[in-house]
């Protein structure tokens, strides 16, 4: 679900993920993304938040999901965004004036 959506300035969602599996937990996230004019380009703010609901789980597991998560889900999440950026890279440079 988009929660804020303003043009070249700021763009937040709201995600709920509900696996089909019992022993899959249930996952949330969020995402903002803002964008500030800084000289010829733009400062761009990500902030992301990802929670798990691990109450069917016992402690082992628990802490194993933790490491899982801070490990490969946190590098998943910055590799993300830099193709984001690079994205948003390509795309200003085909969009800018040609200089003759």
């Amino acid at each position: 679900m988009v929660t804020a959506a303003e043009r070249s300035r700021h763009y937040a969602t709201e995600t709920e993920i509900i696996y089909d599996h019992p022993r899959v937990p249930k996952a949330r996230s969020s995402e903002r993304f803002s964008l500030e004019p800084n000289g010829v380009g733009s400062f761009v703010r990500w902030e992301t938040e990802v929670s798990q609901d691990t109450a069917i789980f016992g402690w082992i597991a628990k802490i194993y999901i933790a490491v899982a998560n801070r490990l490969l889900v946190a590098r998943s999440l910055r590799k993300n965004f830099h193709h984001v950026l690079r994205a948003a890279e390509a795309e200003a440079a085909r969009s800018a004036p040609t200089r003759t």
